[in-house]
């Protein structure tokens, strides 16, 4: 999956997009229990803008998953020199 030495980190492309739709799919649960918790407060709250939010993320989710379906296993190699961290 990944290949961790001193200058270089190798990691392929499908990983990164799997990973980056973890996210998409955590960000929906969110505002799904968002949802809920202004429901209850109040069940005939204006939910446009949470729905806005969900049809963005759940587009972009499948945009991606259509790309993991058709990615080539290539790897993407990063320079752990040029990474600074700062405080």
């Amino acid at each position: 999956m990944s290949n961790l030495s001193n200058e270089k980190l190798e990691i392929q492309k499908s990983v990164l997009i799997e990973n980056y739709c973890n996210q998409i799919d955590e960000k929906i649960n969110s505002l799904k229990l968002e949802y809920m918790r202004e429901w209850e407060k109040n069940h005939s709250f204006n939910s446009s803008v949470i729905d806005k939010k969900l049809k963005g993320y759940v587009e972009e989710k499948e945009f991606l998953c259509g790309l993991l379906n058709n990615i080539e296993q290539d790897n993407i190699a990063l320079d752990l020199r040029q990474l600074t961290i700062t405080e």
